[in-house]
């Protein structure tokens, strides 16, 4: 976009060399109408939002490798006893309640206390990528907790809600990937 910009300037400097800065970049600004920059924006989104879903995927893959792998088994065996320990209202209630907190506190974390409001205009493309699977899953897990007159076995319910906590820390990681890559490449909007 920033080179768009410059070339057009450069042209209109080309044309007529006493311009002002401050005014051809107006001029060109307004050339481009009101969505003008609306396609470059949304190409510019996409490519990030793939980047940050392949980021994903490859930070979820990890768990399902040595030496991750064993603490996924050890999630699953965790929730799996709890189950048969404590019921299976028991322990839905209780993950229903821990994904309402861990939304709460990424919500908390990424827009009140680790970013003022300046910085947060550089992590638009952030998006709070670790809410995606705790809202997707909270359906499920509200229906199942709430709502159904059945109970799904306890290995599979293990199994989703394992994958489910796996899929939002994947997410952290993700999160912090980006947010290390934005005070690499943008230091001094961190300053």
């Amino acid at each position: 976009m920033v080179d768009h910009l410059a070339s057009e300037i450069e042209k209109k400097w080309a044309e007529n060399p006493s311009l002002i800065f401050e005014e051809t970049l107006s001029n060109v600004y307004a050339e481009f109408g009101l969505f003008g920059f609306q396609d470059m924006v949304q190409k510019a989104h996409r490519l990030m939002m793939g980047k940050y879903q392949k980021m994903w995927w490859n930070y979820f893959k990890q768990f399902w490798k040595l030496p991750k792998i064993i603490f996924s088994l050890v999630l699953f065996g965790f929730v799996w006893i709890c189950f048969t320990t404590f019921g299976y209202k028991v322990v839905m209630y209780c993950n229903w309640v821990l994904m309402i907190i861990q939304g709460l506190y990424s919500t908390y974390y990424f827009l009140f206390r680790r970013f003022s409001k300046k910085k947060l205009q550089l992590l638009s493309t952030l998006s709070l990528g670790t809410e995606p699977p705790a809202i997707i899953s909270i359906l499920p897990i509200t229906f199942f907790t709430f709502y159904a007159s059945f109970t799904i076995p306890f290995g599979v319910m293990s199994a989703f809600i394992s994958v489910v906590w796996l899929m939002t820390w994947a997410g952290y990681e993700t999160d912090i990937y980006f947010l290390k890559e934005q005070h690499r490449l943008y230091p001094q909007a961190f300053a």
